[in-house]
């Protein structure tokens, strides 16, 4: 494991181009640390109210420290603290089963990318994304006389501006009168809540 500075680094022109030079003076080694890498990048806390971000390219599986997905997937949950994980498989040799779960669990999603497509393109679109954050920590519930279960997906994904969520689950507990499900998340460092209202069963 190499990193670049310690801490954070304001983004200046000079600062890019050292970067960039300290990329390409890198040596590729044989080894993939999935485990060690993930560590590393969620070491250094985002700032206050700022959603933190960390993007996840391999072309491979994890063959140094921690070898196990689903261990690697658990401890990258655990540790990741308010990150979100963008994870980006390129080539015919990933494990996708990893990267799903990595990035279900971190509130990111994932793509892959076969050889020969444009690798810029893909991460270009990931940024001009996650610049655009609508409603993170996005949780759903019930009130009153109705429970929700089997929710899929099981961790809610975040928001951002052209997104559309989909949920699917199942429900019990419903008899007469209204009630309700909310949707809540946070929006620019304030708590959202948005409600709607059913009162019979014909439209659940």
């Amino acid at each position: 494991m190499r990193r670049y500075a310690e801490g954070w680094t304001a983004f200046t022109t000079d600062a890019r181009r050292d970067a960039e030079s300290w990329i390409r003076s890198l040596d590729a080694e044989g080894g993939t640390n999935i485990g060690g890498a993930l560590s590393e990048a969620f070491a250094q806390s985002p700032a206050d109210q700022s959603l933190g971000v960390v993007v996840f390219l391999t072309d491979g599986q994890a063959s140094t420290g921690e070898t196990d997905p689903e261990k690697i997937a658990a401890s990258a949950e655990q540790g990741r603290g308010k990150f979100r994980v963008f994870s980006f498989g390129i080539g015919d040799d990933v494990n996708t089963f990893l990267l799903d779960r990595l990035t279900e669990r971190a509130r990111g999603t994932t793509e892959y990318i076969r050889p020969g497509e444009n690798i810029e393109r893909a991460v270009g679109a990931l940024a001009a994304k996650v610049a655009s954050p609508v409603l993170t920590d996005v949780t759903i519930s019930a009130v009153r006389v109705l429970s929700l279960y089997d929710m899929q997906p099981g961790n809610l994904p975040d928001l951002f501006a052209g997104d559309e969520m989909v949920v699917l689950g199942r429900y019990r507990g419903v008899g007469t009168g209204e009630w309700s499900v909310t949707g809540q998340g946070r929006r620019n460092g304030h708590q959202e809540e948005f409600r709607t209202s059913v009162g019979d069963r014909e439209n659940a």
